[in-house]
């Protein structure tokens, strides 16, 4: 079965089958023990990164709204700023219609392909 390990790069293209082993070596290329904590720590380096989504819903949270500071004749009823950006509220609907449809098979004259023969023989 495909290992389902979300291995980092440069070894994260290959499939690998069945169990995988991890062997850590020191500069002496010895093989050494690999803590948990040391390969996590490896693994978030490998991947550039990770955030950590708790923080960003706290930090989120936290964070002050910029439209609380703003006079209420200032923004609409529903709390947005009078700032002459306009959303309209009936979508624009663009799906094709029969007419659309006419105006390209109007022009399909003009790619009607001709017929001709072929022959292997010379004449």
């Amino acid at each position: 079965t495909e290992n389902k390990y979300d291995f980092p790069p440069p070894v994260d293209t290959p499939l690998y089958f069945g169990v995988c082993a991890l062997v850590a070596n020191d500069e002496n290329d010895d093989c050494i023990d690999l803590s948990i904590e040391a390969w996590e720590t490896f693994y978030e380096e490998l991947f550039g990164g990770f955030e950590n989504l708790a923080d960003s819903i706290a930090e989120d949270e936290n964070e002050e709204d910029e439209l609380d500071n703003i006079a209420a004749e200032m923004k609409t009823k529903s709390g947005y700023l009078k700032d002459d950006f306009v959303v309209d509220d009936n979508p624009v609907d663009n799906s094709s219609n029969e007419s659309d449809e006419e105006e390209f098979d109007d022009d399909s004259a003009e790619l009607d392909l001709e017929e001709y023969s072929y022959s292997d023989e010379d004449e």
